[in-house]
Order: C-alpha cells, then sequence, then structure tokens
C-alpha cells in the first residue's frame, strides 16, 4: 500500500506531465495576506462587516483546536534523522515552492496578482 499520507504538495498543483492544475496557491505561513489578494483580485472582500478577517471568523466556528506552538519551534524538536527525510520526501516542494531547508528564513507570499 501506499503512503497517502506523505504526497509532496506539489503533485496537488502540478500533474505528471508538469501542467498546473490550479490557478493559486496561498502559503499557510502568509495565509491572512494571500487571501485578502485572492478575494480582491475576483471583486470579493476578505472581511466581515466588523472589519474580522473572514479566516478568523471561519476559525470560530470550527472544532479544531489550535496549535500553541509555531511551526518552528516544532521543527526543532525534531531530530536530525526526522528533518533529513522531510526534507528528502518534500525536496521538490521545497523547490517548487520556494521553501528553504532553513526553517527559520522569511518566506514571503506566493500568491501576487
Amino acid at each position: 500500500a501506499g503512503h497517502c499520507h506523505i504526497l509532496p504538495q506539489h503533485d496537488y498543483v502540478w500533474d505528471s506531465e508538469g501542467g498546473r492544475t490550479c490557478n493559486y496557491v496561498l502559503r499557510f505561513e502568509t495565509l491572512e495576506a494571500d487571501f485578502t489578494a485572492l478575494a480582491r483580485l475576483h471583486g470579493l472582500d476578505a472581511y466581515d462587516s466588523n472589519g474580522t478577517s473572514l479566516l478568523n471568523t471561519q476559525a470560530k466556528h470550527t472544532s479544531t483546536p489550535k496549535l500553541h506552538a509555531s511551526t518552528t519551534q516544532v521543527i526543532d524538536q525534531l531530530d536530525d534523522d526526522v528533518r533529513e527525510a522531510i526534507h528528502t520526501i518534500y525536496a521538490s516542494d521545497y523547490c517548487f515552492f520556494g521553501y528553504s531547508p532553513d526553517v527559520h528564513a522569511k518566506v514571503e507570499p506566493l500568491f501576487a496578482p
């Protein structure tokens, strides 16, 4: 059986022949800014009448607990073998999406209309 839980993320954006399968990629690290830019591109408002981001409004209605540790805090706790496995499995994702293996490197939004 395959390991469907560790699929590289670029498999969701490009097909096996290199064709792009979606129009927009938003980064989790810059999700609010990316979402706002995407909404504006389509003539939509990313904020409710109180000025609250719709991303935050939607989060209030979910039962998913919020993570308390940042991604870098979690990764800093991983041993070298696990980090190496992540970098190997997702090497193409680092390249395609412009990430550095250094988790402390600044990440710029991918989406720019």
